[in-house]
């Protein structure tokens, strides 16, 4: 997952969905992120249906591109995509009590499955690398919470992905709905309550009272939850720690120091779009940034390499090193502060006589941008929601929609990508000012005719 992409994607995931204690069947630790990876997309497309006032039709099958359904969950496992068909049929087979971990909970639904139907197709069956689209359907009572959960928990998809063990993702995210409660401890539940609640399968039956044998507490808590404490404790933005009780077991929640540190500086919207029309990864670009790259260098480069055909350029990266060697030293320092000694940074040619600094003169548009951009960066979040599906919607059309930004838009971390932020302005400046908001307007002198 690139740089960019490390924001905390947060799905609001019903309460009566944290707890998943199986019934029938069984579900792999990649299948649980996958599930929640559904779950935003699908979130995410209710919203796009309500934006033009529709309603979703009953018979309605949801739809994604598997890669950016398992780009979020990636996180250097293996093609997660060979085994996409496996973990759809786990969704769709497996029967499970879905119940909310809180004592003030809204009761559990029983015996349910986690898709009502799912498919993987082709978009061109007679080419085998051509993209695979997944579509799924919920159960009625799934599908009626998502579209308005009565209680909700935050879950972080990018968190979640970084553990490896059902027992860790299932602690996770029952631990998550109680990362703001002021008491910092989950409900007080029974024993084998929690043995059900983390495990991804229902046991062998007991021959001696018909009924699934569960592990004992003692043994599942040395075996699985200590591994599942240990892992959310290093590997997440959580800190939880197990408490024993006479009448059963809890966990204290506590959100580590770093989730409250600010976000980084993003890259300026307009060098992201240039730069993604021109082939370039953004992470490229940010590396360059973060070595001291000033924005001024950057955009008279990538003006002059969209000025060159593109067939002629084999190795971009390298051609843009190139353009910076020799436009740098014309705009100043080039790049800055202690940066300027880094072995990464892209160096200025000597020059025998220093050349004086090039001012990079804004176009009208530009400078009406930027107003427009300041402007509405004023607005809240739900006022700025609309055109960050309109953004998508336009960037989808146009296949410049890169893996997770529909997940982005949900999240409301669309600052994160810069060329749908971009998007989102222009689409406010048009709504706001009209199409012509970027035409200057020239005054005609009176006639005196």
């Amino acid at each position: 997952m690139t740089d960019l992409e490390k924001e905390q994607l947060r799905i609001k995931k019903p309460v009566q969905a944290l707890a998943l204690i199986p019934k029938k069947g069984k579900l792999s630790v990649v299948a649980r992120k996958l599930y929640n990876v559904i779950l935003h997309s699908t979130i995410g497309q209710i919203a796009e249906f309500e934006l033009q006032g529709k309603e979703v039709p009953a018979e309605h099958l949801f739809e994604a591109r598997l890669i950016d359904l398992v780009h979020p969950i990636q996180m250097g496992q293996s093609d997660l995509r060979a085994k996409a068909k496996e973990y759809f049929q786990q969704m769709s087979e497996i029967r499970l009590d879905w119940e909310a971990p809180d004592a003030r909970g809204l009761g559990k639904w029983t015996n349910l499955g986690l898709l009502a139907e799912a498919q993987l197709d082709r978009v061109d069956p007679e080419n085998p690398k051509s993209d695979v689209v997944a579509r799924w359907a919920f159960p009625p009572t799934i599908f009626k919470e998502l579209r308005h959960p009565e209680m909700y928990a935050q879950i972080s998809i990018y968190q979640i992905a970084k553990l490896s063990t059902y027992e860790a993702v299932a602690l996770y995210e029952i631990c998550a709905r109680y990362r703001t409660n002021a008491a910092g401890v989950t409900s007080l539940k029974e024993q084998q309550w929690w043995v059900k609640a983390l495990s991804n399968k229902v046991p062998d039956i007991d021959p001696k009272t018909g009924e699934p044998k569960w592990r004992e507490w003692r043994k599942f808590k040395d075996e699985k939850v200590k591994k599942a404490v240990a892992e959310i404790n290093e590997q997440t933005d959580l800190s939880v720690e197990l408490m024993e009780k006479k009448d059963g077991v809890q966990f204290a929640v506590k959100r580590k120091a770093s989730e409250f540190e600010p976000i980084a500086n993003k890259l300026n919207p307009e060098i992201a779009e240039v730069a993604i029309k021109l082939g370039l990864k953004l992470t490229d670009i940010a590396a360059l940034m973060r070595n001291g790259q000033s924005e001024a260098g950057l955009k008279i480069a990538l003006s002059k390499m969209a000025n060159q055909d593109p067939a002629n350029i084999t190795r971009k990266l390298a051609y843009l090193n190139k353009i910076l060697l020799e436009v740098n030293p014309f705009i100043g320092d080039g790049v800055t502060g202690a940066a300027a000694n880094s072995p990464h940074v892209i160096r200025q040619v000597p020059a025998i006589v220093k050349q004086p600094e090039v001012k990079m003169a804004m176009s009208y548009k530009d400078e009406r941008r930027s107003e427009i951009r300041r402007e509405f960066m004023l607005l809240t979040r739900d006022e700025q929601r609309p055109f960050a599906y309109l953004g998508l919607s336009e960037l989808r059309a146009a296949k410049m929609a890169n893996a997770g930004m529909s997940l982005k838009v949900e999240a409301g971390a669309w600052e994160s990508a810069p060329i749908l932020f971009s998007k989102m302005v222009d689409h406010y400046a048009t709504d706001r000012y009209g199409a012509d908001w970027a035409v200057e307007q020239t005054s005609v002198e009176p006639s005196t005719e």
